[in-house]
């Protein structure tokens, strides 16, 4: 994303505010925030510069035996923190690596902010990574 796009941000009065669209410009964003339907009783739609994920680093060694990037998003239900990886870090064809990503605990990311991604729970992205070398290495 670009410092010239922008994001929905939707605020509920008790709960954590979650981001609903990405990459519009001034305009729509404002031209979404004043129509009627971006309010309601509890929550209100605003706008924000949209930086896109948040880019997660890891060890150089393994950033590099890995070859992509890991990004943060939204926690899961529970808490626990989520990550998404691009689906060529696992193998060149999609259905190759949806069947590895699923063997590692990996599921679908369905989110607008990413596309032909596969997300997971890690509180140790290190071992996580490591693991999905090791299962491209155990395919090849």
């Amino acid at each position: 994303m670009t410092d010239n796009t922008y994001k929905i941000v939707r605020f509920y009065f008790n709960d954590a505010p979650r981001t609903i669209k990405r990459g519009l410009t001034l305009e729509q964003a404002q031209e979404h925030c004043q129509r009627d339907d971006t309010r309601g009783p509890g929550w209100f739609d605003g706008y924000a510069h949209d930086t896109g994920p948040a880019k997660c680093h890891l060890d150089h060694k393994t950033q590099e035996a890995l070859g992509f990037d890991f990004y943060r998003v939204n926690n899961s239900r529970a808490g626990g923190p989520r990550y998404v990886i691009h689906y060529l870090a696992f193998a060149d064809s999609y259905d190759e690596a949806k069947s590895i990503a699923n063997h590692l605990g990996f599921r679908v990311y369905r989110g607008r902010d990413f596309g032909g991604g596969f997300v997971c729970q890690s509180y140790n992205l290190e071992n996580t990574a490591e693991s999905i070398i090791n299962a491209r290495e155990a395919v090849a």
